[in-house]
């Protein structure tokens, strides 16, 4: 998988030493055991970092692209939740702060989408990011 670079872990450190290890929550205990979590460990659902930072609004203009490898639109918070590229769900890929989403046809490889590029380079073009 991927590995933190040693500047990233040796930053964890340096926090977890000044602050003490009581001011990390329980819940992230378990993956700051070397230091900082692996990709693995983040990017699993309900992940406590990864709720937080979902939390926290972006400085700037956000989009999404949902990938979706059936329905294309939704209308009902059932209907979206069953749209998924096969390994993210509608609701992990569709972030509330954005500006504007799309659901582009795709599996997980929704960057090799002709909608996608197509709304990204749309929003290049008009200076809209």
């Amino acid at each position: 998988m991927v590995a933190l670079p040693g500047e990233f872990t040796q930053l964890f450190q340096s926090l977890i030493k000044r602050a003490g290890p009581e001011v990390i929550t329980k819940a992230m205990q378990p993956f700051l055991l070397d230091y900082g979590p692996n990709s693995v460990q983040v990017l699993r659902p309900g992940h406590p970092l990864m709720g937080t930072l979902y939390d926290l609004p972006i400085a700037g203009k956000a989009y999404a692209i949902v990938g979706s490898n059936g329905e294309l639109s939704c209308d009902t918070s059932l209907t979206c939740s069953a749209i998924t590229d096969g390994v993210v769900s509608y609701d992990s890929a569709n972030y509330r702060y954005a500006k504007e989403f799309i659901i582009a046809p795709s599996s997980h490889n929704s960057f090799q989408s002709r909608k996608a590029i197509d709304f990204i380079i749309a929003k290049l073009k008009n200076n809209s990011i």
